[in-house]
């Protein structure tokens, strides 16, 4: 019997082991099944029952030894069961809490709905700062998290930030080893709280609008690897702690307001193979601890106030590839030291390349590069150790190698065939537009893997793109105006990141490739005034950041493809001059909507008047006009609504304080960009002439500037300049039509149709503020304006609306 209880004891003690393997395996695949594991509690539970039945039998010392085992393992994989359970429940309410934390952050950014995290960030809609129980942030946008389901990185680089770190918690993110918040718009101090991730191994805040000091408690930081402070508006001095973080290889601190010495600590920092200091405000001498970065490779120092002498030990830093200190005041004889630093020899190698270029061109001499040193006795080899970086029209990157070639307009006469191209594996970007460079495209150029931007435009190169620009997969720009023939070549598709193409103005035949179907990042895209033939394709369906598309004077053939009109960006498209058939495609409706003239037509109605236009426009067309322009305005547009449409308080009455309190309200809106913010909208769309003219002045009083002004900050938007022009229509509508008559009378010819609205549609008090302001501003009458650019009845009809009187 005893054998037949050590036999059921080696069973039991079997299976005990596989149930607690199974409980270890249940664990590893899914560990918040609770319910799973439950499973395998009552399996557990079962085997200890049943060896308390097997051990019943008996109650000898083998078999209370045998009991002593069983329930030790049954205890044992219950405890496991326990511990595992629960960390999975903690890892669990962990990941809720680092979501919790970023909600509560994204919710004091100020423009969160506009940053590109505001639709990839999954907030509970009833509560804006806590997520669901249970959330994870592991599969948001620029969040990691490493094998327990912690965040580890946080990439939120370029991502349309507007607000502080000071409520971001930092201690709910303990495994946290990398941020980049490079590229925003951060403002305030650099919170304390960042100091207490330990594991912090990557740290970049540049390029941003950080103020005050460097805290001294960045030298707990003791694990980063990489600081990047650069491009902020930090003041201060660096503080010495910085010398303890002896695992830095990178240190970036440029563009900033920092004052005060650099630190002898700096000379710690053993392992520093890029330092940063330049476009700062640092004073006195440069510390001879330097010397001890062996290890340095790249030094910039320039642009400061640094004095005294260049330390001797700069002659131990035998890896040193780059050393600026130019715009200092040093003074005193350079190190002989400096000498023994390694030259590198690649910078002699590419300025032979360009001058055995320049030397065969036909005007050397006569072009803007005859400052370049071409020596009569060697017209093909520089001196050893020449640099080109300093040449008319090149730039070098930081290890002193060639970038950018940037030749536009230099006269220069000649090809490109003796170009050596491969001399230059760091070539970024190049522009010879504008030359008269003849010749056909060198198969060489596509051996540029780094190439971005190539513009060859305007010379008198000839011959067919080469099939091999395909290889060029970096490029972002490419502009080929010039006599070129052939076909395009499918290869152009392979062209992915590419955003701006010019193909125009050049002799290009065949069919348009679907192929340039696959460059999904294409803004602009210029094929017209060629020979292409065939159909348009409808891969251009995929071009969905396409904005502007122009294929006129070509011989294209076949219906315009339905996807086109699915291209939500598309905001200018000329087909105009080829042979298109077929209907044009319903995607397409709303094309040509004129927003400028909705703002002055009913821009400076009162309530009564737009209500009898939309009465009238329904009486006519069957349809509601504010349905009907809803269907026509999208996007930032949709917001001219309010605007040109709402209901508008009357009457001359003014507030003051109204005036102050939205004259602030305003230029904060302003100074965010939040352009499209509802309140914003809502004081120009509700407000009275009277009021808002009181506001638009408190606003120029307390900030120095017309609003109108603050708006100005991008030329080229165009939702800005409506708005603009919206403004000017509601608070002086004189000068805003005063322009408008100005830009419809021209040299160039007459714009009837601006001409007639301004002038059949204003009440006779307005013409005549209207006519006195044109005076003013342009020394001539209006009615004089009139009669020399128009003729016969349109003429005398125009000069009895405005009041003109015969002399």
């Amino acid at each position: 019997m005893e054998c037949g209880l050590q036999e059921s004891l080696v069973q039991g003690t079997i299976l005990a082991r596989v149930l607690e393997f199974s409980v270890w395996a249940q664990y590893n695949e899914d560990f918040d099944h609770v319910k799973s594991c439950s499973c395998t509690v009552k399996k557990v539970l079962a085997v200890h029952k049943w060896s308390n039945e097997v051990l019943s039998a008996k109650q000898s010392k083998t078999t209370a030894m045998a009991r002593f085992i069983l329930e030790n393992l049954a205890l044992r994989i219950s405890l496991v069961l326990f511990i595992l359970l629960n960390s999975s429940l903690s890892v669990a309410s962990d990941s809720t809490q680092e979501a919790n934390a970023l909600f509560r952050w994204a919710a004091t950014l100020y423009d969160f709905k506009y940053s590109n995290i505001s639709l990839k960030w999954h907030r509970h809609p009833g509560n804006a700062t806590n997520s669901d129980p249970g959330t994870s942030p592991c599969n948001w946008l620029g969040i990691s998290c490493n094998v327990e389901g912690r965040v580890e990185r946080l990439n939120l680089t370029n991502a349309g930030l507007n607000g502080t770190l000071h409520e971001f918690s930092f201690s709910s993110f303990p495994d946290l080893a990398y941020i980049d918040l490079s590229i925003n718009l951060l403002f305030g101090t650099i919170p304390l709280g960042i100091t207490q991730l330990s594991k912090l191994i990557y740290l970049d805040l540049s390029s941003n609008l950080l103020s005050g000091s460097i805290p001294p408690e960045i030298g707990l930081l003791t694990n980063l690897d990489i600081l990047h402070l650069a491009a902020n508006h930090l003041n201060g001095s660096i503080p010495p702690e910085i010398g303890q973080l002896t695992s830095l290889t990178e240190l970036a601190l440029y563009v900033n307001n920092l004052d005060g010495h650099i630190p002898a600590s700096v000379g710690s920092l053993t392992k520093m193979r890029r330092l940063f200091l330049y476009d700062n405000q640092l004073s006195g001498s440069v510390p001879s601890e330097l010397g001890n970065l062996t290890n340095l490779v790249e030094l910039y120092m320039d642009t400061n106030s640094l004095s005294g002498p260049i330390p001797s030990t700069f002659g131990n830093l035998k890896n040193l590839v780059v050393l600026f200190m130019f715009k200092n005041r040093l003074s005193g004889p350079i190190p002989q030291q400096i000498g023994n630093l390694n030259v590198a020899s690649d910078s002699t190698q590419e300025a032979n390349a360009l001058l055995k270029w320049a030397a065969t061109l036909h005007n050397f001499k006569d072009s803007n590069i005859s400052t370049w040193p071409l020596h009569p006795e060697n017209a093909t080899n520089s001196s050893p150790g020449t640099s080109p970086c300093n040449w008319l029209g090149i730039s070098c990157n930081v290890q002193g190698r060639v970038e950018r070639l940037n030749l536009t307009n230099a006269v220069l006469n000649g090809t490109l065939h003796e170009l050596s191209f491969s001399s230059f594996p760091d070539l970024a970007y190049i522009d010879l537009s504008v030359n008269l460079l003849f010749g056909t495209i060198q198969l060489g150029i596509t051996q540029l893997s780094k190439l971005i931007y190539l513009d060859l435009s305007n010379n008198l190169l000839s011959g067919s793109i080469p099939p091999e620009i395909g290889l060029l997969t970096n490029l972002d720009i490419l502009p080929l105006l010039n006599n070129l023939d052939g076909h395009i070549p499918a290869s152009v598709g392979s062209l992915t990141k590419m955003r701006r193409l010019f193909l125009y103005d050049n002799q290009l035949s065949g069919s348009v490739p679907s192929e340039l179907g696959n460059l999904t990042d294409l803004v602009e895209l210029y094929m017209d005034t060629n020979s292409l033939s065939g159909p348009i394709p409808s891969t251009f369906g995929n071009l969905k950041n396409l904005a502007v598309l122009f294929m006129f004077k070509n011989r294209l053939s076949g219906p315009i493809p339905q996807q086109i009109g699915n291209l939500k960006s598309l905001n200018n498209l000329s087909l105009w001059g080829n042979n298109l058939s077929g209907p044009i495609p319903t995607t397409l409706r709303g094309w040509g909507t004129n927003e400028g003239l909705i703002i002055s037509i009913l821009g400076h109605r009162n309530a009564a008047q737009r209500k009898l236009i939309r009465e009238t426009y329904a009486e006519t067309y069957g349809e509601d006009l504010l349905k009907a322009l809803d269907k026509e305005l999208s996007n930032d547009f949709e917001l001219l609504f309010p605007l040109v449409c709402s209901y508008r308080y009357e009457g001359d009455e003014v507030s003051m304080t109204l005036a102050k309190t939205e004259a602030k309200l305003l230029h904060e809106k302003i100074s965010k960009k939040a352009y499209g913010d509802e309140d914003f909208i809502r004081v120009l769309a509700t407000r009275s002439k009277a009021q808002i003219n009181a506001t638009l002045n408190q606003y120029k009083n307390e900030f120095g500037n017309d609003l109108n002004k603050d708006l100005k900050t991008d030329p080229k938007d165009e939702f800005l300049a409506l708005l603009r022009a919206t403004v000017k229509c509601l608070t002086r509508p004189e000068k805003y039509f005063e322009k408008v008559l100005r830009l419809s009378i021209n040299r160039r010819g007459t714009d009837e149709g601006a001409l007639t609205r301004v002038v059949t549609t204003r009440a006779e008090v307005d013409l005549k503020i209207i006519k006195d302001e044109y005076q003013q501003r342009n020394s001539v009458p209006l009615d004089r304006a009139i009669v020399k650019d128009t003729h016969g009845d349109y003429e005398k009809m125009l000069l009895a609306l405005i009041g003109h009187k015969e002399d």
